[in-house]
């Protein structure tokens, strides 16, 4: 894995150690496992927002699993939400809202009138994923896939924003999102897999993360691609970082689906499928969401995801052990 910048690795370089010291400290923290909720704090009134906190709590229920919902509304407990008033003009960075893990509260941002590209209901969703992927122990607090402001920052908003729309906002279109960090936590998803990324978030597991990423590189090559997703210069837009960063994770991809294959967990039909949906077409910077069907003949295939359809793809077969990947 290379970082090209100087710039970017002489500062990598730099922070390396506090990387590995705040990692050592996030592999040894234990979770406060008291979520137990009293019966004065079940029922909070967050005014205007409480017809969508209770819609969030329901999806939430129908999304994740029993233990993850039970720490949402325990967190959620004792949540605060507030609105401040900001002048936009006054504003260098524009952030419509925050979570701040330490008070266990959301602030809604307003910019004199000025209406935002997110619905202020996607804005609460997001930032209550935020909360309900905070984690308290001895050592502080972590949020979902983040290590402080030191690594993981670009991939845990990706990550959020990913689940957010997914389950909440938006459904199978969330394909059609642009943001660079969305396309990103969808290509790491696709390598760890939906149920075990989801666990890792909401348990702020980001050695979790690393562990599963190391079983196709390097533990020091997985780290420094973390690094690379926090460098890209705009997450907005199409960059030279951002290129490199998708190819890398479509080279996992190829990487682990030939490992699949080897062991016997897919078929050589199976594999040349998420092939062409987890390497090729991410590569072109296409998402396919989990309703995507396959239609097929003896010697091709078509991917569909609802009103979408994928070039047509011949069918190869390759012996299994003359299967590879490139190394990275």
């Amino acid at each position: 894995m290379q970082i090209k910048s100087f710039i970017s690795y002489i500062y990598f370089k730099i922070i390396e150690p506090d990387i590995e010291k705040d990692l050592t400290r996030n592999k040894n923290h234990k979770i406060n496992d008291n979520y137990d909720i009293s019966p004065e704090k079940k029922q909070r009134d967050f005014g205007k927002y409480n017809e969508s906190i209770e819609r969030f709590k329901e999806i939430f229920k129908e999304s994740f699993t029993e233990e993850q919902y039970q720490r949402m509304l325990y967190r959620l407990s004792g949540l605060t939400i507030e609105e401040k008033e900001l002048d936009y003009k006054l504003s260098f960075t524009v952030s419509a809202g925050t979570y701040d893990s330490y008070y266990n509260k959301i602030t809604i941002n307003k910019f004199n009138g000025i209406e935002l590209d997110i619905s202020e209901e996607e804005l609460l969703f997001h930032e209550l994923m935020h909360m309900a992927s905070t984690n308290y122990s001895a050592t502080g607090a972590s949020t979902g896939l983040e290590l402080s402001d030191l690594l993981g920052v670009q991939l845990n908003e990706g990550y959020t924003d990913y689940l957010t729309r997914k389950y909440f906002t938006r459904g199978y279109k969330y394909t059609e999102s642009h943001e660079n960090n969305i396309m990103i936590a969808k290509g790491i998803e696709n390598i760890i897999g939906s149920e075990r990324m989801e666990e890792l978030f909401f348990t702020s597991n980001i050695n979790g993360l690393i562990d599963e990423l190391s079983k196709y590189i390097s533990r020091e090559n997985v780290i420094k691609l973390l690094f690379l997703i926090d460098r890209i210069p705009d997450i907005s837009n199409k960059s030279k970082e951002f290129d490199y960063v998708i190819k890398q994770i479509s080279i996992l991809n190829g990487k682990k689906l030939i490992k699949d294959l080897n062991e016997g967990k897919i078929t050589q039909k199976e594999y040349e499928e998420q092939y062409a949906i987890k390497v090729k077409e991410y590569r072109m910077y296409q998402m396919w969401s989990e309703d995507t069907k396959v239609t097929e003949d003896e010697t091709s295939f078509i991917l569909h995801d609802h009103e979408y359809v994928s070039s047509l793809y011949e069918r190869s077969i390759i012996p299994k052990n003359k299967l590879q990947y490139q190394k990275i």
